[in-house]
C-alpha cells in the first residue's frame, strides 16, 4: 500500500466522509490484529465525557488498562539522550505487530543500505486504529524530530480520507517513554477545538497559539508543494529548541485554514501541526498518574484513575496546560522570533 502525492486529499468533511483506500487497510488490518490477541489489552474506553470552558472545550476519556498493562517506561534524563541498543527499541518487536512495511531508498542508498518504514500497532492503544509510524527504523535514531520522520507521519495522515485520524510526537523529557524515532497515530473521531482555533501570524510558515491554555506555534499545510517547507520550518523551531533544552510536544491533524478559523463549518482544508515547548518530565514515567502529553496538549485528556475522571473539571485542565506551556512558551517566543530575522535577513 502505497502513500503517494496523487492519492493525498486535502478537503475532508466530518458530515461526509468517504474512506480511502488506504482507510480501509488500515481499519482492516488493525482489527484483525486486535482479534488476533496482539495486543495487550482489548480497547475498551471505560467513560468519556466533554468538558466545555469559557475558552474552547476538553475531551475526556477514562482508560484504566493503559494505566496498568503498558509496557515499562525507559529512564530519560536527556533531551538529547543517545539512542541505545540494548535498551528496548522497535527493531525488537514482533513481526506479527507490523501492519505496514514501506521500503525506502535515496538517492545514494543501494537496494542492501534501505532502512523500512513502518507502521506498526501500538499494543496499549488508547483509542481505535493506534499505531506506531517507525520513519528509518533500522537506522537506530534517538526520539529527536527530523524532517524525514516528520514527513512520513504527515504523509500516513494525508493518505486518510477520514479527519478522525491524528498523528503526533513525544519528545525526550516530554512523556516520550521509548527513546528510539516514532510517532503515534490514532483515531479520535470527534471535531476538536484545535481543528480551527484562532492562530496569528508570526513570520513566513509560522503561528502562533497564543490565545488557547496550551501556548505554542502552528504551521499548516494546504497543498502537497508545501509539505517541504512547513516541515524545514517546523524542524528547524524544535532544533531551536533542542539547543535551548526545551521539551517539546507535536500535534497533527486535520482542520481549517488560518484565514477561515472563524467559519462554522463541518469542512477541513488544510493539515495543521501544533509544536508546544513545555516544562520537562525527567526521570521514569509513572504509569498510574495525570501524565499530559501530546494528546493532552491539543485538549484530549486520558485519565487512568476512576477517582480522577470523576472529579477532573476545567480549571483543573486549564490550569494543567497553562503551567506546562506559559513559560516555556515566553522563553521560547523572543528566540523563534530572532532565529526567523535572522533567516530572513
Amino acid at each position: 500500500m502505497m502513500l503517494s502525492n496523487d492519492e493525498f486529499k486535502f478537503d475532508v468533511d466530518w458530515e461526509n466522509i468517504s474512506e480511502s483506500s488506504f482507510d480501509v487497510e488500515y481499519d482492516k488490518v488493525w482489527r484483525q490484529k486486535m482479534k488476533d490477541g496482539l495486543f495487550r489489552y482489548a480497547l475498551d474506553i471505560d467513560d468519556s465525557r466533554a468538558i466545555v470552558g469559557e475558552r474552547t472545550s476538553y475531551f475526556v476519556q477514562l482508560n484504566v488498562n493503559r494505566a496498568v498493562k503498558k509496557r515499562d517506561p525507559q529512564l530519560m534524563d536527556d533531551i538529547r539522550q543517545p539512542f541505545d541498543g540494548t535498551k528496548f527499541n522497535f527493531t525488537q518487536i514482533a513481526e506479527e505487530e507490523i501492519m505496514f512495511r514501506y521500503r525506502r531508498r535515496g538517492k545514494d542508498e543501494t537496494d542492501d543500505d534501505r532502512s523500512d518504514d513502518l507502521i506498526i500497532i501500538n499494543v496499549s492503544p488508547l483509542e481505535h486504529g493506534h499505531t506506531l509510524l517507525l520513519p528509518q527504523v533500522d537506522d537506530g535514531l534517538p526520539q529527536i524530530l527530523t524532517e524525514y520522520g516528520l514527513t512520513f507521519a504527515i504523509r500516513v495522515v494525508l493518505s486518510s480520507n477520514r479527519p478522525s485520524l491524528r498523528a503526533g510526537f513525544n519528545g525526550l523529557l516530554a512523556y516520550a517513554t521509548v527513546n528510539h524515532l516514532h510517532f503515534h497515530a490514532y483515531h479520535l473521531d470527534r471535531m476538536m477545538p484545535l481543528e480551527k482555533h484562532k492562530v496569528n501570524h508570526l513570520s513566513g510558515n509560522v503561528y502562533t497559539l497564543d490565545s488557547h491554555p496550551s501556548k505554542g506555534f502552528a504551521f499548516q499545510i494546504r497543498s502537497a508543494s508545501e509539505i517541504d517547507a512547513v516541515v524545514k520550518d517546523v524542524v528547524k523551531v524544535a532544533n531551536l529548541f533542542l539547543d535551548e533544552r526545551l521539551p517539546h510536544n507535536l500535534y497533527i491533524t486535520r482542520g481549517l485554514s488560518f484565514d477561515k478559523c472563524n467559519m462554522s463549518t463541518s469542512k477541513r482544508d488544510c493539515l495543521r501541526i501544533y509544536l508546544w515547548a513545555r516544562t520537562p518530565s525527567p526521570g521514569l514515567k509513572d504509569l498510574t498518574a495525570f501524565n499530559p502529553a501530546l494528546c493532552e496538549l491539543f485538549g484530549h485528556f486520558l485519565v487512568k484513575d476512576p477517582q480522577s475522571f470523576a472529579i477532573i473539571d476545567e480549571h483543573f485542565l486549564e490550569t494543567t496546560l497553562t503551567s506546562l506551556t506559559d513559560e516555556s512558551y515566553r522563553k521560547a517566543l523572543p528566540l523563534v522570533r530572532a532565529r526567523l530575522e535572522e533567516d530572513n535577513q
